[in-house]
C-alpha cells in the first residue's frame, strides 16, 4: 500500500494570529508560508470601512454577553453584537483600545427572546444605526471601521472573552455589506430577502441539513466566504444543528461550544496555500492516519472521499477529493 498525499484543492481557511500558526507549521519546506500568509490579501467582506450586518435571530435566553457575531483579534480589538448586555439591551460595539474604549449603539431593551425578530447593524460616514424589525433603535457616531478591528477571530456565535456565554439560539438569513443599507432597504430585506442587493460580501442562507460538526456552510454571496461549523466535538460531534429557520432551514446553536468560523483570507490566496500544504501532508491509507510533519491529524475516509480536519484556534483546514500517489 503506497503512501498519499492528499492535495488540499476545495477549501483552506487560514487564520491569522502573530507570526506563528499555533506552531503547527513545521520548520524547512513550508517555512516562507507564515510571512506570506501575513501579506495576504484579506476576505473582503469585513476590508471595508463602511458596513452593514442583517439576519434573522431567533434568541432563547441566557446569560448576558452572548454573541450573535464578534469580529476581531482579541480583547483589544473587536466588533460584536449581543442580545443583551449586562443593562439588558442589545448592544452593538466597536473599539481598538479594549472595553473602556468602545463606542456602542445600545436598544432600549435586550433582544426579545424565542421569537424570530430582525437585527441589522449598519456603518458609514462616522455614524452607526442599529435596526430591530426594520425601525432604528439606536443612532451615535461611530468613529471606528470594520477594517481597522475586523482580524483574524471572526465568529457567529462566540465572544472573544474567554468566560462569555456561546450564543443559545438559531441564526438564518445572515448577510454583510460593504456599504450602509437604508432603512428602506433593510426593510426590503425582512420582505423579500438580500439576493438582489449591491455590495454583499458574505450571505449564509443556512440551509445545510444535516449541519454536523465541521460542515461547510455556503456562501451565496459569490466571494467564496464560505464558513465552518464548530461543535462541543467530545459530546456530540454528529449532532444535527439544523433547526427551523425564519425561511427554510437555519443553524441551532445551544449554548455550549457551537459556533461559526468565517474566513480571513480571499479565496484566492487559501486556494493557494493549499496547495503549498499538499507537499509536507502525507494519508497513509494502510493506517487510515494523516501526518503532518509527524502531527497525527483527525480524519475520516472513504474509497472516494477523504477529509482531514484538523482546527484550533488560529488554523482551520479542509482537504478532499484528490490524492496523488508517491513513492512505491
Amino acid at each position: 500500500m503506497s503512501t498519499r498525499i492528499v492535495l488540499c484543492h476545495l477549501l483552506l481557511i487560514v487564520t491569522l494570529a502573530g507570526s506563528n500558526l499555533l506552531g503547527f507549521l513545521p520548520q524547512g519546506p513550508t517555512a516562507g508560508f507564515v510571512s506570506e500568509a501575513h501579506a495576504a490579501s484579506v476576505s473582503p467582506f469585513l476590508d471595508s470601512e463602511d458596513f452593514t450586518f442583517a439576519a434573522w435571530v431567533y434568541w432563547e435566553g441566557g446569560e448576558p454577553w452572548q454573541r450573535i457575531f464578534d469580529f476581531g483579534y482579541d480583547t483589544s480589538r473587536y466588533m460584536n453584537l449581543t442580545p443583551a448586555s449586562d443593562a439588558n439591551r442589545l448592544r452593538f460595539a466597536i473599539t481598538t483600545s479594549g472595553a473602556g474604549g468602545e463606542e456602542e449603539l445600545n436598544a432600549p431593551e435586550s433582544l426579545p427572546p424565542d421569537k424570530w425578530v430582525h437585527v441589522a447593524v449598519t456603518l458609514a460616514c462616522d455614524s452607526g444605526q442599529l435596526y430591530l424589525n426594520g425601525e432604528s433603535v439606536d443612532s451615535q457616531t461611530i468613529t471606528l471601521n470594520p477594517n481597522q478591528v475586523a482580524g483574524s477571530q471572526r465568529w457567529l456565535g462566540k465572544s472573544q472573552y474567554e468566560h462569555d456565554p456561546y450564543f443559545n439560539g438559531r441564526l438564518d438569513e445572515v448577510a454583510v455589506f460593504d456599504r450602509a443599507l437604508t432603512q428602506t432597504e433593510i426593510q426590503g430585506v425582512m420582505a423579500s430577502g438580500w439576493d438582489p442587493l449591491t455590495g454583499q460580501t458574505l450571505g449564509l442562507h443556512m440551509e445545510e441539513n444535516p449541519a454536523t460538526a465541521w460542515t461547510l456552510i455556503a456562501d451565496s454571496s459569490g466571494h467564496g466566504n464560505h464558513g465552518w461549523l464548530v461543535t462541543d466535538d467530545e459530546t456530540e460531534p454528529w449532532t444535527n444543528k439544523s433547526g427551523v429557520g425564519k425561511l427554510g432551514q437555519a443553524l441551532s446553536f445551544d449554548g455550549y461550544k457551537d459556533y461559526l468560523v468565517l474566513p480571513t483570507l480571499s479565496e484566492k490566496d487559501a486556494l493557494e496555500y493549499a496547495k503549498k500544504f499538499a507537499p509536507v501532508l502525507k494519508f497513509d491509507f494502510r493506517a487510515k492516519t494523516c501526518y503532518y510533519s509527524g502531527v497525527t491529524v483527525r480524519q475520516k475516509t472513504d474509497e472516494t472521499l477523504t477529509e482531514i480536519k484538523r482546527k484550533s484556534n488560529t488554523l482551520l483546514v479542509y482537504l478532499t477529493h484528490y490524492d496523488v500517489p508517491i513513492g512505491p
